[in-house]
């Protein structure tokens, strides 16, 4: 293969960004070399390492397998994060065989190519792969005191790849967190999370049916102190020159406004929808059985019912305590009744109770504070229980519930139990349906069914108030801003961004 020289790279880069096409792969390899390729990719494993220096050691083990009548794979393409990846740190090996040359991709921008030799893959092969690259933490752009690092696994172009991937990727916080210290996760929430035997927290994500023409990214934040964090990754000489080229403050202008315009659009119709979650995502059992003990306050926060549903039960909860009540349906604001003490109450209520008696009626803030108290100790208290098995349980009782009332006339209101009443207000579909049953038979009706619909007068509404309690409950995660760019035929280039750092794709040709 030959190499292409370096001002060729730049008008080609030049052209590229002007022309909203695929880049094509250039020299001798571009098209009689990799039209033959075809292969499945059944197992990916990467681990990312954060260092103290702010650089990553990136560890690959990924099995390739020729499918058909595909050519041997002699040899591949890995992507890394950026250019400043340091060729000297990377090794490789084929099914245990150590593999000696590695050398600059001529086929991807941004990583190596591992030349096979004699062990040139004709079935199914192993490949390992490790090396470093620097400027892989930055500052966080939501939270000052914290850094945040994101990667994207290499992957191949769709003509040449058959299958799904097996894959697992897997980033290792840096040695100042451990199991206290405050971290998040960007874009999507880990499989699990488990601790090296060197105390090192990981964060894991599996994507059993990924595929192996796409890119999967994932990111952590974590505090900066005592690790080294960039604003920005510095540029190459190339890029420089690329940025003399391409000149034109105007063009720079005009592609810089619609880029952002586009970006800030999707991230906020992400953050808008995003904001309506105000239940983080439950650790799981899966073997183990149902949570059945927990009150109906909790309950809502597990169903993820709106959160007026989940305020009104809470405030149910401080009427059916003899706590508070509502005086009239003209004068519906919550009245503290005589007598009334925190003890034996838990932190989400003991919040609304204590509003009251500071301003004699409970203050929006003081609402979004209990919720997120709820939401806290409703997580806490589904530890070691299945979270699946705990809803099918729920919901089939409410659903229980709301047939045993709806399957009796008016005149029959009277038998149905204590415990279908209980329930049957967390079924918000039902409650305006029986609001008419309400007014014709108050008398067959438990008071504090009754009362549910006052404490509705107390509660603010709309999608304000929901994004404030969300802010507050389960905060969204890091989205930082990210750039890229990309290859037919054998590979493609990954992002690096001001919040975040990630790899780039490469494969056979």
């Amino acid at each position: 293969m030959r190499k292409v020289n370096t001002l060729a790279r730049i008008y080609l880069l030049l052209i590229l960004l002007l022309i909203p096409f695929n880049i094509i792969t250039v020299g001798e390899s571009s098209e009689s070399n990799i039209q033959n390729y075809y292969f499945s990719v059944p197992d990916e494993l990467v681990e990312v390492t954060i260092n103290l220096d702010g650089s990553a050691d990136i560890e690959y083990w990924i099995t390739f397998k020729v499918e058909g009548s595909g050519q041997d794979i002699d040899i591949i393409d890995i992507g890394f994060p950026n250019k400043h990846y340091e060729l000297s740190s990377i090794s490789a090996d084929l099914d245990g065989q150590p593999l000696y040359d590695i050398r600059e991709s001529e086929v991807i921008d941004v990583g190596v190519e591992i030349h096979l030799h004699s062990y040139a893959i004709s079935d199914r092969g192993t490949l390992h792969v490790k090396g470093n690259q620097p400027y892989m933490v930055f500052g966080d752009t939501e939270e000052s005191d914290m850094a945040s690092s994101q990667f994207g696994n290499t992957w191949w172009g769709a003509a040449y790849t058959t299958g799904t991937v097996n894959l697992t990727t897997r980033m290792v916080f840096p040695g100042t967190v451990d199991d206290t210290t405050y971290t998040k996760y960007h874009q999507k929430a880990p499989t699990r999370t488990f601790f090296l035997q060197n105390g090192r927290k990981v964060h894991e994500w599996h994507e059993p049916t990924a595929s192996p023409s796409q890119q999967y990214k994932y990111g952590i934040s974590f505090p900066k102190e005592g690790v080294k964090w960039f604003k920005g990754i510095p540029l190459t000489a190339e890029e420089i020159i690329l940025g003399l080229v391409i000149g034109g403050v105007v063009v720079f202008i005009i592609i810089a406004v619609i880029g952002s315009f586009i970006v800030r659009r999707s991230r906020k119709i992400k953050l808008e929808k995003r904001l309506l979650d105000y239940v983080p995502p439950f650790v799981s059992v899966p073997t183990a059985g149902p949570r059945t003990d927990l009150p109906r306050e909790m309950v809502a926060v597990i169903l993820e019912k709106p959160v007026e549903i989940t305020t009104s039960m809470i405030i149910l909860s401080l009427i059916e305590k003899d706590l508070i009540k509502p005086l009239s349906e003209e004068y519906p604001d919550p009245q503290l009744m005589e007598g009334s003490s925190l003890r034996y109450l838990k932190k989400y209520q003991k919040i609304l109770l204590q509003s009251l008696r500071d301003e004699f009626s409970i203050k929006e803030e003081d609402l979004i504070s209990s919720i997120a108290a709820l939401v806290k100790l409703t997580r806490g208290r589904m530890k070691g229980y299945s979270y699946d098995k705990t809803v099918q349980f729920y919901e089939s009782l409410i659903d229980k519930s709301v047939l045993q009332i709806t399957s009796k006339q008016s005149e029959d209101l009277e038998t149905v139990t204590t415990e279908a009443w209980y329930w049957a207000v967390l079924d918000e579909n039902y409650q305006p349906e029986f609001d008419i049953e309400v007014t014709q038979n108050l008398e067959y009706i438990p008071w504090y069914y009754t009362y549910h619909y006052h404490s509705w007068y107390w509660v603010p509404r709309g999608r304000s108030f929901q994004e404030k309690v969300t802010r507050r409950s389960y905060p969204p995660p890091v989205q930082p801003i990210g750039r890229g760019r990309g290859r037919s035929g054998g590979g493609g280039c990954a992002c690096a961004c001001a919040g975040c750092a990630c790899a780039c794709a490469g494969g056979g040709r």
